[in-house]
């Protein structure tokens, strides 16, 4: 369960560096080799610098970014680029941002948590990998802090610790105030009041937490910490290897957003799209959407995708040249008793779960080792059609978000998403706020 503690946060000296906006960047495993390029233009500061530099001619295991990365850091904090707060405090977070009907405040606040074991106190929702996780610790190993954010979400329907840190916030500055290259304004605010954060400590006690991004962090952490105790290490405070950075995000608030990914299908043999609808429409209905070509096509299926399937599980396809259907399961018990068998009913009911299990695998043929070869993913509505009519894929599945609820009720189950089953946004930037690892001696 949470338990949560202020700490000293390392942030960029803006006074010595100038624009913020030109020193974060978005998580590392978001960014592309052309994001790489770009951020190391910016400023010889960014962070993109520590937390996924390049790999040079010559590199070797003691020669290399991840040595660079501890070098760049030892080197920002001795300069006064990077200074670290001197006492401990909480960071709050607004990241303003616009959606379809107007614009939405995601609050959450950066706090040290300490680390439990994987179903305990934290739970996950997806699948990890291990060359990600493998990255991750050489580059803690190396720098011996914690960079990039763990998002996760606690449930307080009423609101009480944004209502707590907003209000010591309204009495103080941002610390920043930009906005980033998503459009998405950020502000932050150090919180320093012990009284403030006693009660926001406290109210987060017992809480569990479910995470939605940062999975390959955390089990790094966990990983890390495991290491060092085995080493005979010792550590004491906020900044210890027993602790990770945490970002939190109330799971009740307006402002949080799940957006969909929509699938690509390519490279099926002998593909007809006659015959597939023909075998979808026995265990689901299908309905033609006079859709058009163009970006209002776009815009009225997806509102009328959403519309369908506020209430169940609708899915759209696009098979091209503005030729566009709605479908979904006629009897919902189809998913119980012919999805995944060693599957909780929640999960088996999952939109991502029914389009993978019953008409990928099932109709279509393409089965879970076959999915990284025939589907790709596009967050995109209208990559979503363009690509298909481009004939770079045979056809795509236009999705709805998956719900909080459900999201919830999987990590509850202990079980894990299945992969690009949830898009948090707006994602959380690296660079803002970080901590070091202090060791005992």
């Amino acid at each position: 369960m949470a338990k949560i503690f202020p700490f000293r946060g390392i942030r960029y000296d803006v006074s010595k560096v100038g624009d913020p906006r030109l020193l974060v960047t978005p998580p590392y495993d978001v960014i592309s080799p052309q994001d790489q390029e770009r951020f190391y233009g910016r400023s010889e500061y960014n962070i993109v610098r520590i937390i996924r530099g390049k790999d040079e001619s010559g590199d070797d295991e003691k020669r290399n970014k991840y040595q660079r990365a501890g070098e760049y850091f030892t080197r920002w904090l001795a300069e006064g680029v990077l200074v670290e707060d001197g006492r401990p405090g909480l960071y709050l977070w607004d990241q303003e941002y616009k959606v379809r009907g107007g614009t939405k405040v995601r609050r959450g606040f950066v706090a040290m948590t300490r680390i439990e074991e994987l179903g305990e106190g934290v739970v996950p929702h997806e699948k990890t990998l291990a060359k990600p996780k493998q990255d991750r610790l050489n580059l803690m190993r190396a720098t011996q802090a914690f960079f990039g954010q763990i998002f996760v979400l606690y449930s307080d329907p009423k609101k009480v610790i944004n209502g707590l840190l907003g209000s010591a916030a309204a009495e103080t500055s941002p610390l920043a105030d930009f906005v980033f290259d998503d459009g998405v304004r950020q502000k932050m605010w150090r919180i320093e009041d012990e009284d403030v954060i006693g009660r926001v400590t406290e109210g987060m006690a017992g809480q569990p937490l479910f995470i939605a991004d940062g999975h390959h962090r955390y089990e790094t952490a966990l990983t890390y910490r495991n290491e060092m105790r085995a080493q005979g290490m010792k550590c004491e405070g906020a900044e210890s290897f027993e602790n990770v950075m945490m970002t939190f995000v109330n799971m009740d608030d307006e402002g949080l957003s799940i957006f969909p990914t929509h699938r690509f299908v390519c490279g099926l043999e002998d593909f007809d799209r006659d015959t597939f609808l023909s075998e979808l429409q026995e265990h689901f209905w299908v309905e033609p959407f006079a859709g058009g070509k163009g970006e209002g096509a776009v815009a009225a299926f997806i509102r009328e995708l959403e519309s369908r399937g506020a209430d169940g599980h609708v899915f759209g396809l696009y098979t091209g040249g503005g030729t566009y259907h709605l479908f979904g399961l006629r009897d919902e018990s189809y998913a119980d008793s012919f999805g995944v068998a060693d599957r909780s009913r929640e999960w088996r009911r999952l939109d991502v779960a029914i389009l993978h299990t019953l008409v990928l695998d099932r109709v279509m043929g393409v089965t879970p080792e076959k999915v990284e070869e025939h589907i790709k993913y596009t967050r995109d509505d209208a990559e979503a059609i363009a690509e298909v009519d481009s004939r770079k894929y045979q056809l795509s599945f236009l999705m709805n978000a998956t719900r909080i609820g459900e999201v919830k009720a999987i990590a509850i189950n202990r079980e894990r998403m299945p992969q690009k089953s949830t898009y948090f946004y707006p994602k959380v930037l690296t660079g803002l706020v970080a901590c070091r690892i202090y060791l005992v001696e």
